[in-house]
């Protein structure tokens, strides 16, 4: 038969084909991205990781607000037809939150209770967080380290992801005998009355809290409803039997109590100035103020009604018709002096000092809250009124809101030609930007260290610091970015 390989050297056939490249991708290195902190650095390792491949960096370094994409580079491991290769598209979104924590084994309180050897093991978990198993799972001879897979639960940045290094200890021993009876366990039988479930009072709608405001002297897995309801209602509790009863193990589903969810308070907030002109402050209520009433007492002074306000914790005694009622009511109370001579209160923008107060009264010039004001060359805020102070002499009004934009010299790459030429031919110094990186940065001001004139036209600029990525400004204004660099022949 003749011999139909391409050659006497080559493995392959003249009527065969030669095998497909398998080579390395993003689907293989399964880069992820946990949820974290804003501002944070992701850790590589912990925060960012990959299932194949060599995780050399991450970008942004930090955790950004909100949902975003971050972007990996990672080296093609071997094994693979394209070993060493870099990648650079695979991406993973993750979210940065500053009003969220991170949910872990503290919050979860795993807790193993005592058993007998043999038996399933007792566990629980609190504030919400699901024990999907426990491993050993039944009770082991002495003392013992058991570990749970728990899922942490809304409410938390981390939520959706499975802890598995949550661990307590707890003692298996050998179940009591009766003398008489040596075969037979020598327990009592526990029921509800041994469970004393009880459910305190709460608010409509909140979750009824396990270890909280929810107890048992057994395992109490959940109640049912899960929230309080309005007014008197019977709260049904799942509880697992502990060690030390013969029932041990079992699930009670029949022990209920009764407590009263009562409605959540509706406050009302409002800005209050005190009645001699001695300071503007916030207060709430429970009743509505404005249009109602013109005046209030808190915390032992008399108030005339300013406005609408924010949430706060200032708890109004009761409201008056105007200052004269409230004065006239109220023997004693604070505010009902002449009032002194008022200013603004002022707050230096940079750098930041409090404790100043504008030359003119609040008769003089009509300020709001947070309204920028200059004083030669130097901005302040307006933070309320005051009686006394550092006085700054006259103020300007600007018209605009809160202090001017930061002035910084950033080492940068710039073309006013193509992206190519800033990514392949980098050319740069120090220029000024309206933050502290060109990633936080939305303008630019070339060299203009005084940050008042914006560059004219389009420049394509490179961060020294984090190459790799260009931005786009366009008239000074930052209009894309960050952008991959293309590739440099």
């Amino acid at each position: 038969m003749a011999d139909k390989r391409l050659n006497t050297r080559s493995p392959y056939y003249i009527d065969s084909n030669p095998p497909e490249p398998v080579l390395f991708t993003c689907l293989e290195a399964g880069f992820s991205v946990r949820n974290g902190i804003t501002g944070d650095n992701i850790v590589i390792g912990s925060d960012a990781t990959v299932l194949e491949g060599t995780l050399n960096s991450v970008f942004p370094t930090t955790y950004q607000s909100g949902e975003t994409t971050y972007y990996a580079n990672i080296t093609a491991p071997s094994g693979y037809d394209n070993e060493g290769e870099i990648l650079i598209f695979c991406n993973n979104n993750a979210v940065g939150s500053t009003s969220l924590t991170e949910g872990t084994c503290t919050q979860a309180a795993f807790n193993v209770a005592d058993g007998v050897i043999g038996q399933p093991v007792s566990a629980s978990t609190q504030n919400g967080f699901t024990l999907n198993s426990v491993s050993p799972s039944v009770y082991q001879s002495g003392t013992t380290t058991y570990t749970a897979n728990i899922t942490v639960p809304s409410g938390y940045y981390n939520a959706g992801e499975v802890l598995t290094t949550c661990t307590d200890t707890a003692t298996g021993q050998t179940a009591p005998v009766d003398p008489t009876d040596p075969g037979a366990p020598d327990a009592v039988l526990f029921t509800c009355s041994e469970a004393n479930f009880t459910v305190s009072d709460g608010t409509v709608g909140s979750t009824v809290l396990i270890g909280t405001n929810a107890t048992s002297n057994g395992i109490l897995n959940s109640v049912s409803p899960s929230t309080y309801q309005s007014g008197t209602a019977t709260y049904t509790a799942n509880i697992t039997v502990p060690s030390g009863y013969s029932n041990s193990g079992a699930i009670l589903t029949n022990c209920t109590d009764t407590a009263t969810g009562s409605p959540a308070t509706t406050y009302y907030y409002t800005i209050v100035e005190r009645c001699d002109g001695g300071g503007v402050i916030q207060v709430r209520s429970t009743v509505p103020i404005l249009g109602n009433y013109s005046s209030v007492l808190y915390n032992g002074n008399c108030y005339e009604v300013a406005g609408y306000g924010s949430p706060n914790t200032n708890d109004i005694t009761a409201p008056y018709a105007d200052c004269v009622d409230c004065c006239d009511k109220v023997g004693g109370a604070g505010g009902c002096t002449t009032p002194a001579t008022s200013y603004y209160a002022l707050t230096r923008c940079h750098p930041s000092q409090s404790g100043f107060i504008s030359g003119q009264t609040t008769s003089e010039i009509s300020l709001n809250i947070n309204d920028r004001v200059v004083v030669g060359s130097t901005y302040y805020t307006v933070s309320g009124t005051a009686t006394s102070g550092t006085s700054v002499g006259n103020v300007t009004i600007t018209g605009n809101t809160g202090c001017p934009p930061l002035c910084t010299g950033i080492a940068i790459y710039r073309s006013i030609i193509s992206p190519e030429d800033v990514c392949c031919d980098p050319k740069g110094g120090v220029q000024y930007f309206n933050n502290t990186s060109v990633e936080n940065s939305d303008m630019f001001y070339a060299f203009d260290s005084t940050c008042t004139t914006l560059h004219s036209g389009t420049a394509y600029i490179v961060d020294a610091a984090y190459p790799g990525y260009y931005y786009t400004f366009v008239n000074g204004i930052k209009t894309s970015g960050a952008t991959l660099c293309p590739s440099c022949p």
